[in-house]
Parts: structure tokens; C-alpha cells; sequence
């Protein structure tokens, strides 16, 4: 594998956050120069900066033409995730029954792959899914098996054990599957306890679990509130504790973002970074009625008041992003945190940094899939799942 730019990014923006608060405001001014960038932006790889104070070049237009309802779909229990595959086709992960439901771009279901169980095809707890060409890929979190479906048949065509270093080496588990052909695909280490780590690693592997090459790229973990209390250590995950993720991209290649940066690493399928994207935008106050609210409207058992009261440390500003998707044309979707945690933004940004479109979604439920033309939406309301569809236009 070549040996491309692999940059050690965990320190680069806690040292420089304040000087980001002070830059910012002057960003935004047309045609800004380099040197008001905060320190060690400029050097990155062709790097493109977002004016984000910029008129935006599309408007959205969205008109609604399916509703998948569980009320309406017997074997439905839950909507865990949502993807597609080249000819339109839906499929509706529902871990409570292990199993994903594939539909007609009509919304006709067609068939269901796996099943509880620990015979062939079945899972324990289905963690992942991902689809390419004529492969379901899915992944069992517990024994970190790989089972891969003929997507048109149903038949299970493979099945193998995720590879590990070595057998006596300490095993972050991985918990997403992201499918880049029928044959390979890159998986996502689930954080690990028992592991000290500021860093991880990203791996490509073929169906059969084995690990195709060294490690593709090193990026930070994600955030979490951490706790150590009798010997045992807590972590807990918040919507204001900076993610840490990984989204493929057509035609080869992925995105990678910490949201304790304003900034996007586009990869090549090597690991070899091509592309970097910077969003003029800026942190939000952390403030404590924000914790209260969370708290208020927590689920009991998450227990977020505990978890915030015994955290060695909470973070003085909010990610500057919730959650990122790519869409079939390339284009990143990117939710920014501009009045947490109530009112969030999404900003539709080419690879180029054009800035193509601004829009708030806050009465069609959570935006969870982008495709070429389409938008998938999941709703929950009442205790019911629902995905709905829609048309998108830019004018």
C-alpha cells in the first residue's frame, strides 16, 4: 500500500480553539488570506475553505413519494438503519428481530436476511449492514462474524470471522461494517475500555474477515464523558462530546471528521489523504441550563445526570458538528450545531468547498440516508417507526 500524508491530528485544535474564537469573526470577509487561519490549517492537503457566511448556490425542494410504516409491516420492530442499494431497492436493519428487510423502491417488501440464532446466517446481536453491488454485507457484534447474503436470492454466500492481530493481543471489536465492493469492505473499531487509546485504526478486509493490508489511516477517538470509580471506568457518549466518524464515498475513497474540529480529511482508497475542507464557523458556549435540558429529556436509563456529575472533565463548547452523511454525488452533508441542543443546521458542502445549500429538517424527523435524488427520513412518534422518502431538487 502506498504510503501517503497520515496526519496526527488529536492535538491540532486543543491548542489552537481560543485562537479559533478570535479568528472567526473575522473570517468571513470575502477574500480572506491564509494568515488568519488558525495556526497549522493552511499547511493541510489542498486544502478548500467553506465562507459559510456566503449566500448558498441551491435552495432545497423536497416532495414526499413513499412512508414505510411499522404499523403497516407485521414483522417490523425496529428501525436501527436505513440503505440502499444500486437498483433503488430499501432495506430496514430491525435489530430487535436480527434481521434486515429488504423493500422494492415501491416500498413492497421482497425479503428478510438473518434471524436470531448462532447457526448459519444468524446473529446474536446484528450490529452493522452495508451493501454493495450483489452483496449484503452484516456484522455480529458478539462473535464478530461476517455473514454476506446474495442480495437478489437471499442465499448466504459467505460467512467468516473478523481477523485480529494476534490471539493474545487485547481486541477492540468492530461494530460498523462499510461495504466498498462485494468482495471488501472497511470496518470501524468500537471504542475499547480495556485499551488507553487517543487513536484508531482503520483496516480493509474481505468478506471472509481477513484483513487486506496495514492499516489504511490512524484518526482520533471520539469524545465521551470518563469516569473511574472502585476500578472501573465509565465512558458515556453525549450529543456534546465531540464523534469521531467515517463515510465512504463513491467511486472509492472516504471522509473522516472529529467534530471537536470544523474540518473534513477526504481520503483516497490507499489511506492517502487528497483533500482537506474547513467550515469558517464557530464554537458554541457549553453552558450548564444546556446540561439541564439534556438531562430533563434523557431516558431514565442513560442516566446522564450520574454519568455528568462524575466526569473528570465536561466540554467548554459543543461539537461543531452532529452528524455528517455523503450523499451518491459526492457532496457531504453536514449538521452544525448552530443553537444547541434544539436547533441544528445542515449544510450541503461539494469537495470543492462550495457551500451548495442550507436547510433545517426539524418537522420531517432524522435525516439518515442520502442518495442521488432522494432523502430517507426516520420518525418516531408514539412508540411507532416510520421512514419516509422524498424527492430532492436544487434550484
Amino acid at each position: 500500500m502506498a504510503n501517503g500524508r497520515r496526519v496526527d491530528r488529536t492535538g491540532i485544535w486543543k491548542s489552537v480553539l481560543s485562537l479559533v474564537i478570535l479568528a472567526v469573526p473575522f473570517l468571513g470577509c470575502g477574500n480572506q488570506s491564509e494568515d488568519l487561519l488558525p495556526p497549522g490549517i493552511s499547511e493541510l492537503t489542498n486544502l478548500a475553505i467553506v465562507e459559510t457566511d456566503t449566500e448558498p448556490l441551491y435552495h432545497l425542494k423536497l416532495e414526499q413519494n413513499l412512508s414505510i410504516n411499522q404499523l403497516d409491516e407485521p414483522y417490523i420492530q425496529l428501525l436501527y438503519a436505513i440503505m440502499t442499494d444500486d437498483d433503488g431497492n430499501i432495506y430496514w436493519q430491525d435489530n430487535q428481530v436480527t434481521k434486515l428487510h429488504q423493500y422494492s423502491p415501491e416500498g413492497e417488501h421482497i425479503r428478510s436476511f438473518g434471524g436470531e440464532g448462532r447457526g448459519p446466517g444468524e446473529f446474536e446481536y446484528l450490529e452493522s449492514s452495508s451493501i454493495s453491488g450483489d452483496a449484503v454485507i452484516m456484522l455480529d457484534l458478539f462473535s464478530q462474524l461476517v455473514h454476506v447474503f446474495n442480495r437478489h436470492t437471499g442465499d448466504l454466500m459467505q460467512s467468516g470471522t473478523l481477523e485480529r492481530e494476534n490471539e493474545m493481543a487485547v481486541f477492540a471489536p468492530i461494530h460498523q461494517v462499510l461495504a466498498e465492493t462485494d468482495t471488501t469492505f472497511i470496518g470501524i473499531p468500537q471504542y475499547s475500555t480495556r485499551i488507553e487509546q487517543d487513536s484508531i485504526s482503520l483496516h480493509r478486509y474481505t468478506i471472509s474477515g481477513r484483513w487486506m493490508d496495514d492499516r489504511l489511516i490512524r484518526y482520533p477517538a471520539g469524545d465521551a464523558l470518563e469516569s473511574s470509580s472502585g476500578g472501573v471506568s465509565r465512558r458515556s457518549p453525549t450529543s456534546f462530546t465531540a464523534k469521531s466518524e467515517i463515510a465512504l464515498l463513491p467511486g472509492g475513497g472516504f471522509v473522516h471528521s472529529y467534530a471537536a474540529e470544523p474540518i473534513f480529511y477526504i481520503y483516497d482508497m490507499n489511506g492517502d489523504l487528497r483533500q482537506s475542507i474547513y467550515l469558517e464557523t464557530e464554537p458554541v458556549k457549553l453552558t450548564g441550563e444546556h446540561i439541564d435540558r439534556l438531562i430533563e429529556k434523557s431516558h431514565p436509563m442513560i442516566d446522564l445526570a450520574s454519568a455528568v456529575r462524575d466526569a473528570d472533565s465536561v466540554p467548554d463548547f459543543w461539537p461543531f458538528w452532529n452528524d455528517f452523511l455523503t450523499d451518491d454525488n459526492g457532496h457531504l452533508w453536514i449538521e452544525i450545531n448552530i443553537n444547541p441542543p434544539d436547533e441544528r443546521e445542515w449544510w450541503v458542502v461539494s469537495q470543492d468547498g462550495d457551500l451548495l445549500a442550507k436547510t433545517q429538517f426539524s418537522d420531517k424527523g432524522t435525516l439518515w440516508l442520502v442518495g442521488k435524488d432522494d432523502l430517507y427520513f426516520n420518525y418516531y412518534e408514539e412508540g411507532i417507526y416510520e421512514l419516509k422518502r422524498y424527492r430532492l431538487r436544487m434550484e
